[in-house]
């Protein structure tokens, strides 16, 4: 269960911690998407991301050993594409401001 910790969760890694976690890109757009610190979650953030993350799967996000223990860093280059055009699309999507 994701407790808010640095390398608990991916939302709060970029968001709230402001660490490196996916690519530039996508983390620069997750922190466009997501708004100010501390707000509450933007849902269709969280579904698109958290799609991607299972369509890949846990299992072999945790075979890759590029990061132990935090397995959502541990996409490959084109995983990491398809993660930054569904978030660009969904960043296009939203009102400006």
């Amino acid at each position: 269960m994701p407790n808010g910790k640095p390398g608990d969760d991916w939302y709060t890694d970029i968001v709230v911690h402001g660490l490196p976690t996916f690519s530039a890109e996508a983390d620069r757009l997750v922190s466009q998407i997501a708004g100010p610190k501390g707000g509450p979650r933007y849902q269709p953030l969280v579904v698109l991301v958290d799609g991607l993350l299972a369509e890949v799967g846990v299992d072999v996000l945790a075979a890759r050993s590029s990061t132990v223990g935090v397995v959502y860093r541990n996409l490959t280059p084109d995983e990491l594409a398809r993660l930054e055009a569904k978030l660009r699309t969904l960043r296009a999507s939203l009102p400006p401001g």
